[in-house]
């Protein structure tokens, strides 16, 4: 496989959203030295109070608190100011590092250039900087080395070590066994890599120890903030705390959290009473392109359908048919995927002659929604979010096109190319869900969806199993809940067989895909509970599907649920890759 195209870097030297709260904002995509990221902007001709400079939070909480950073932007965007929101090199959709690198200092350059791109961008002289838990610590430092008027500071990680210590142990149980001391490896966190380098700035992370800092200072703290507040307040700063209400609940899994609109409401009040004192600007017209190019093509942002957003990556060089990847939601997460799969994958297509289309479904991620902040991951109809992203392909001359998802995604990926007949192939992985019943508790569904879960066909196996023995005695391992997640599995499949209809419904649909010429191909952890819902439907292994036409079936060891780990994601874009290379256009 060709390596992934990376950002060089130098030695370090010492739109109108839709949606809540009104339709008086517009977003645009932004590319600066690598970075990917999003401009909430006030609707054209409208004074500027400030720029935000907003830093994301990484790993499981960039992706938990994506949606409700989207909101706050677009609500502080309707209060008249321009909000930047982007992702640190390395993570979400800018460009990757190399794994040496110490990406902990690459974060703190990137915080000084998505600065300079703002203030370039939008004219306005008067500067915010923000962010949320680590976005937070980088915000903090960058205000020693820029000049920002107010500094905003949500659940900050005043000290590195602890938080690392916490990120290796949540490492640890997701792969199922007991934290060790291999920091000399690096971290491959939840999706995110730290490599020993960045481990060892990030261990020396310590807010108390600030040199300088802006004059108005906000933070929202779910714990002890003391050494902070006391450094800031040495220093000269006006500091006005709250107390972080709803951090529980915004940092649950991204389909079932709720944003802390309270505490939003607050943050927007404060600004707008230090805004009184900063003169407005007239915004600098037009904003620089949104194109990032990648290893045999580009990316560029883009918006189409009825507020949706993503993310076109498209190829210089094109043998044969042109083809393209469709790559949706997995859950409510970002269309960026965990730890960038969907990322990845788009630029290795890419590299491959292949068009690779990343988007949000309405209501998820970037996209707008008209019916509340966030959509339902499975029974929000996204029929006409497939039209959009169909015709926005058809405009490229594109008329072969796959559709890939993991977990929820491949539940789409399914139902979409079941009843699309432009769409010529569908790739699940890791699909927790085939059938969804109408009623159904998402949160019931939710305890299935974890590589974590065990696979019913294997209970025996785990029940012997001296290392899980182990790890139920020493916590790691909570018995209620895994007794609670086999019974909920049990009763699934118990359902499902009492009730063939919907197993014969679906069974019909996956009949016609075939009859038609449409391919498709689910592929499963050997010991993933998806493997359970794919047997429930579709018989031992999958075997009903795999003796379909053009359909097939991929049960591999390895693969973890969501693709937390990379050589999860390794196995599964060369699985893609290859069956990819291989669909053609459905009969017209």
């Amino acid at each position: 496989m060709v390596a992934p195209h990376v950002l060089n870097v130098e030695p370090p030297e010492e739109s109108n959203a839709i949606g809540d709260p009104s339709d008086a904002t517009r977003m645009e995509g932004v590319v600066f030295d690598g970075h990917r990221g999003w401009l909430h902007l006030p609707q054209t001709h409208s004074p500027l109070l400030a720029t935000i400079v907003f830093c994301q939070p990484l790993g499981r909480e960039a992706r938990n608190a994506h949606r409700s950073i989207w909101l706050l932007a677009n609500r502080l965007a309707s209060s008249g100011f321009a909000v930047l929101r982007y992702d640190h090199l390395g993570t979400g959709e800018s460009l990757p590092l190399p794994d040496e690198v110490d990406a902990w200092q690459q974060w703190l350059r990137g915080v000084e250039k998505a600065v300079e791109f703002a203030q370039a961008a939008t004219n306005a002289g008067t500067l915010v900087l923000g962010g949320v838990r680590i976005g937070a610590s980088l915000a903090a430092i960058a205000a020693t080395r820029v000049r920002a008027d107010a500094l905003l500071l949500l659940a900050p990680v005043i000290k590195g070590r602890p938080w690392l210590r916490e990120l290796q142990f949540a490492t640890a149980l997701l792969r199922g066994h007991s934290p060790g001391n291999d920091a000399g490896l690096g971290l491959n966190a939840d999706g995110l890599w730290l490599s020993p380098q960045t481990l060892e700035s990030m261990a020396k992370l310590d807010l108390g120890e600030l040199d300088s800092t802006s004059p108005s200072v906000f933070i929202a703290s779910r714990g002890d903030a003391t050494s902070l507040q006391e450094r800031l307040s040495d220093l000269g700063a006006a500091i006005d705390f709250e107390s972080f209400e709803g951090y529980g609940e915004l940092f649950q899994e991204a389909y079932l959290n709720e944003p802390p609109d309270a505490l939003f409401r607050r943050i927007a009040s404060w600004l707008l009473c230090l805004s009184v004192n900063w003169p407005p600007v007239t915004m600098t017209e037009p904003i620089a392109s949104a194109r990032l190019t990648v290893i045999g093509g580009e990316e560029r942002a883009v918006s189409f359908g009825n507020g949706l957003r993503g993310v076109l990556c498209t190829p210089v060089d094109v043998v044969g048919e042109k083809k393209a990847v469709i790559f949706v939601n997995t859950g409510g997460d970002s269309r960026a995927g965990i730890g960038g799969f969907a990322v990845e994958a788009s630029r290795e297509l890419c590299n491959h002659g292949i068009a690779a289309l990343r988007f949000d479904f309405a209501g998820l991620g970037d996209s707008a929604f008209s019916d509340g902040w966030r959509s339902h991951i499975y029974e929000t109809p996204r029929d006409e979010d497939f039209v959009a992203a169909v015709a926005l392909l058809a405009a490229e001359d594109i008329s072969c096109i796959t559709v890939a998802g993991v977990c929820s995604g491949g539940y789409h990926a399914l139902e979409i190319a079941c009843r699309n007949e432009r769409i010529a192939a569908a790739y699940a992985v890791n699909a927790a869900i085939l059938v969804w019943r109408a009623g159904d508790s998402l949160t019931q569904s939710a305890t299935m969806e974890g590589s974590r879960q065990p696979w019913l066909r294997n209970i025996g196996r785990h029940l012997s199993s001296r290392n899980q023995w182990r790890r139920i005695f020493n916590g790691e391992i909570r018995w209620r809940s895994a007794l609670t997640n086999i019974s909920s599995g049990l009763l699934r499949r118990w359902i499902a067989r009492l009730d063939r209809k919907q197993t014969r419904t679906f069974r019909a649909s996956m009949r016609q895909l075939s009859m038609r010429g449409g391919q498709a191909r689910v592929v499963v952890g050997a010991f993933d509970s998806s493997l359970d819902e794919l047997e429930t439907h579709f018989d031992r292994d999958g075997a009903w599907f795999a003796k379909l036409p053009g359909m097939s079936v991929g049960i591999i060891d390895g693969l973890d649920h969501g693709l937390f780990f990379r050589e999860s994601r390794r196995i599964a874009l060369e699985d893609l890759l290859s069956f990819v290379e291989r669909v053609s256009s459905a009969p017209a």
